[in-house]
């Protein structure tokens, strides 16, 4: 998903008549989604993943015989699970959860 984020600025200028004219412009962009937050001062932050993500994933990972690390590393570029987004650390599970499933029990 996708999110547009407009921002405008105008400017009323004086003329010698006493009348008034304005000037102004907005720009508009559109953004990817991804997990951010603000922090009540309007600054956004990147959300890390929760502890229960971290949990799932060591969990899940060990169930089916992946090695965290180097699928970390090589997928990610980190070396633990907690250095992930909020975001990657879903998408993560899932995979996960894939390769579970292919597992032979």
């Amino acid at each position: 998903m996708s999110t547009r984020i407009t921002v405008g600025v105008s400017r009323k200028i004086g003329q010698t008549d006493f009348g008034s004219s304005g000037n102004a412009s907005a720009k508009a962009t559109h953004r990817n989604e991804t997990a951010l937050s603000t922090n009540g001062k309007g600054q956004s932050r990147t959300r890390e993943a929760t502890d229960a993500q971290v949990r799932a994933i060591h969990a899940i990972a060990s169930k089916a015989n992946v090695s965290l690390a180097s699928h970390l590393d090589s997928e990610f570029g980190v070396a633990s699970p907690k250095q992930l987004t909020l975001r990657q650390a879903s998408d993560l599970i899932e995979a996960l959860k894939g390769r579970l499933d292919q597992t032979p029990a």
